[in-house]
């Protein structure tokens, strides 16, 4: 209906109004959309700058080397098991 107005008005000689490049919450939108994938990607270079500070440490690497076959399923399960009790599951499962 408001194109058929436009139209209209165009035909009769009115000057026609431009609309807006885009309305308030598709800004708002694309704003926010930037500020989380601008945090998003300094976390990541907090975790790249952690993960070179500490690889760059000779006990580190040390520990690692000589642990790293046991550390990293430890790390796995301690992980699965939190995300497991964390879900609820466990509660679940006692009471069915």
């Amino acid at each position: 209906m408001r194109l058929a107005r436009r139209i209209a008005a165009a035909m009769a000689g009115a000057p026609i109004r431009a609309k807006p490049a885009g309305s308030p919450r598709l800004r708002k939108v694309i704003a926010d959309s930037l500020v989380t994938v601008g945090v998003f990607a300094l976390l990541v270079a907090v975790w790249c700058a952690a993960g070179s500070w500490l690889g760059s440490h000779e006990r580190v690497v040390e520990v690692v080397r000589r642990f790293g076959r046991w550390i990293v399923p430890a790390a796995f399960m301690i992980i699965g098991a939190g995300i497991i009790v964390g879900s609820g599951v466990i509660g679940e499962l006692h009471n069915a």
